[in-house]
């Protein structure tokens, strides 16, 4: 037979892994053809600073189609407090069309950490960084 851990949250930490697999998502599910819709649906989700980095990030539309599709496998609360939290996330990303020098889609995983930080109140993503 097989276990799995169950894992309990309170209902803070769940919101806190949500936010971080709502934002990779987001952001990391991308297409040259969509008006930069990636970079605009993630804006709200992150703090001042972070908004002024994810604005660079845009893929510049082309004719030709190049994209990727991100799903968030797992998350883990690695730190929290009052102020900022850190989640652990796990991703399977598939990229296609002019990412990829074959004629077949590419999928990968890959690992990162988001950071959230509480600005008066409200939990912002405030880093992303891959491994």
């Amino acid at each position: 037979a097989i276990y799995t851990q169950v894992t309990t949250s309170t209902p803070d930490e769940l919101f806190l892994r949500q936010l971080a697999e709502m934002f990779v998502e987001r952001f990391a599910s991308f297409s040259n053809q969509d008006n930069q819709k990636n970079i605009n649906d993630v804006l709200p989700l992150a703090t001042t600073q972070m908004q002024t980095w994810i604005k660079t990030q845009g893929l510049e539309a082309g004719r030709i189609y190049a994209g990727a599709t991100t799903r968030v496998l797992s998350t883990k609360i690695d730190s929290k407090d009052t102020t900022k939290a850190v989640i652990k996330i796990a991703v399977q990303q598939e990229r296609s069309g002019a990412l990829v020098t074959s004629t077949n889609n590419v999928l990968t995983q890959r690992k990162g950490t988001v950071r959230l930080l509480n600005v008066n109140g409200v939990w912002k993503v405030d880093g992303l960084f891959w491994e």
